[in-house]
């Protein structure tokens, strides 16, 4: 078995993400990525502050805040937002067999993003994630089997984008979450 393709948020590129055709999955389609040729591939991301929580028990629901040196990996995050309806309003009568190619305006407004914009300019966007049970959570070297998770604490993910997720009524690329780093402030 080969070691994940990690990839730091620092050298992201939207242009090296290449989304293929989609294969059916029930009643959705998914739309595998790649990265420079590799499907299996994950992306460390900066640290990044817990500013909303739910939890149940087969999940938590976070939004997690940008610090500075997040900015690039959210700028990364909008380009492949922006690369997946452009794709895809491309490929739409090949890929999805529609009789003919539907408005780019048509496509965008189908799209849920997983980024959510402040209402206030001065506070970070955030990113809404969902940390599945069973993901491998590390607090420093030492894996942890239970955490209990803070409003602001820092939190370093590793995300695998398995590809973007598409249904008859709205699409968005999927984020799963594997591993999470938890440093506590």
């Amino acid at each position: 078995m080969s070691s994940p393709n990690i990839v730091s948020y620092r050298d992201l590129d939207a242009e090296k993400i290449t989304i293929t055709k989609p294969e059916k999955d029930g009643d959705n389609f998914i739309f595998p990525c790649e990265f420079e040729g590799k499907e299996d591939f994950y992306i460390k991301s900066p640290k990044m502050i817990i500013k909303k929580m739910e939890k149940d028990a087969d999940e938590i629901i976070m939004s997690l805040a940008f610090l500075d040196k997040g900015k690039s990996f959210y700028s990364f995050l909008r380009e492949i937002e922006k690369k997946t309806v452009e794709t895809i309003h491309k490929n739409s009568t090949d890929w999805l067999y529609l009789p003919s190619q539907p408005h780019i305006r048509k496509i965008r407004n189908r799209q849920i993003s997983v980024l959510e914009l402040p209402m206030n300019l001065n506070d970070s966007p955030l990113l809404n994630v969902c940390i599945p049970s069973g993901c491998h959570i590390f607090k420093g070297p030492k894996q942890m089997n239970e955490v209990n998770f803070q409003m602001d604490n820092s939190l370093i993910i590793l995300f695998h984008i398995e590809g973007i997720q598409f249904d008859t009524k709205s699409f968005g690329y999927y984020l799963s979450i594997k591993q999470l780093q938890i440093k506590i402030m």
